[in-house]
């Protein structure tokens, strides 16, 4: 029994391995989202092993980032990450709002607000590839504010 289970393992790391051609450590299943995203594909493993180079990249956080971004392009026929425009990202940050019929709590604002992190770090890499972190600057793109929760606690 504990033979079968090694194989199966061994199995699923072998085709893991074989499955990650972007070189980024995640499952199969990721790395054939990232490929629906045709152009936008090889600026998405660009930015997320610049992004392992600069923080200490937890794989839950890149999955945030790929998931984000696939989403994003596909959700814009793939139009090129250069030509999106902040009424191309406003548009699929409101696709996330939810009635308060559908969400009473207001959570889809929790969403909201970390694709919006996720795609102003990314857009101000994209920009500015060059600079430090530190020394990038937000692009009008998406100089956009994040939401605030209603209190509805009370």
């Amino acid at each position: 029994m504990l033979n079968s289970k090694i194989k199966r393992d061994s199995a699923e790391i072998q085709l893991q391995q074989e499955g990650d051609e972007f070189g980024l450590g995640l499952a199969l299943g990721y790395c054939r989202r990232l490929k629906l995203t045709q152009e936008n594909a090889p600026v998405i493993v660009h930015y997320l092993k610049a992004l392992e180079n600069e923080i200490n990249l937890s794989d839950n956080y890149k999955r945030i980032n790929l998931t984000t971004l696939v989403y994003f392009s596909r959700f814009h026929s793939n139009k090129k990450f250069k030509e999106m425009t902040k009424e191309d990202i406003i548009l699929y940050l409101n696709s996330l709002r939810k009635n308060d019929t559908a969400d009473p709590l207001h959570s889809w604002v929790s969403t909201y607000n970390l694709y919006l992190i996720v795609l102003t770090r990314f857009f101000k890499w994209l920009y500015y590839p060059d600079l430090s972190s530190k020394e990038r600057v937000k692009p009008a793109c998406v100089n956009i504010a994040q939401l605030k929760r209603k209190d509805s606690y009370s």
